[in-house]
């Protein structure tokens, strides 16, 4: 499903949740808690997968959005982890 950059997530909202409720057991926190990480991760994996779909360019305006989703991933499942 093609969007543009930045749009609004595809079943991502799905993958979230399945990714939340891994990190729920993983961490041993509650759904609530890890929930952003897990968004900003599929997220960060939709990205992916539209930047491979259009051909893997190094200079794709969508590297730096999947960077930043990663980024917000880790930084939510850091804060989610060590409260």
């Amino acid at each position: 499903m093609a969007r543009a950059p930045g749009g609004p997530a595809r079943p991502g909202v799905a993958a979230g949740i399945r990714r939340a409720r891994r990190y729920c057991y993983l961490y041993g926190e509650a759904e609530a808690e890890v929930r952003p990480a897990a968004v900003h991760r599929a997220r960060a994996m939709d990205l992916s997968d539209q930047w491979i779909r259009a051909g893997c360019q190094p200079d794709s305006p969508l590297l730096p959005l999947e960077h930043a989703a990663l980024v917000r991933s880790y930084a939510a499942l850091l804060a989610a982890v060590h409260h």
